[in-house]
């Protein structure tokens, strides 16, 4: 915001840093998805049944699947170079990897609430994990508002609405 080419940012974090103004969006909710084949091929019916199956990282956030773990009682093979498993550098990637049926990806709930509608992905055991990060709505502080930033923010609020009522509507 310094340089003045950006009137308004959502960001990924943790906590508000730096001296723009942020307005908490929602808290980050990961949940384990896959294809319904993978599902079916793997049996996948309980929490448990991760700790043998190819789970999807992203580089990105290397701790979540730890911190998912840890949250749900689950014992995961430890992580090295001699397990086959890998990654990629944002939830994109491993959303898409997991529709085409390589593994499981711990992904945010609101990224996959439409594939999970559709049935283009499932969450075979559900198990939703708060990750501690949030989404923000990023402004300089103290500068005027733009009608057209007050209008994304207007729009904003309304997409998260209805993601939210989306995934709240899911069984």
């Amino acid at each position: 915001f310094a340089a003045g080419t950006c009137d308004v940012a959502v960001v990924p974090a943790d906590k508000p840093q730096g001296l723009a103004k942020w307005e908490h969006l929602f808290d980050e909710v990961l949940i384990p998805v896959c294809s319904p084949a993978y599902a079916d091929v793997m049996s996948l019916t309980a929490p448990h049944d991760l700790a043998r199956s190819q789970l999807i990282h992203t580089t990105t956030r290397p701790d979540i699947w730890a911190g998912w773990a840890d949250v749900h009682g689950v014992d995961l093979p430890a992580r090295s170079a001699k397990t086959n498993e890998f990654g990629f550098q944002d939830f994109y990637l491993s959303i898409e990897a997991a529709v085409s049926g390589t593994g499981l990806a711990l992904v945010p709930q609101f990224l996959v609430a439409e594939a999970l509608g559709d049935g283009g992905l499932v969450a075979p055991i559900g198990c939703p994990y708060r990750s501690g990060h949030a989404y923000w709505l990023v402004t300089r502080r103290g500068a005027k508002v733009h009608k057209s930033v007050a209008a994304f923010k207007r729009w904003l609020n309304t997409q998260i609405s209805a993601v939210s009522e989306t995934v709240s509507a899911r069984p």
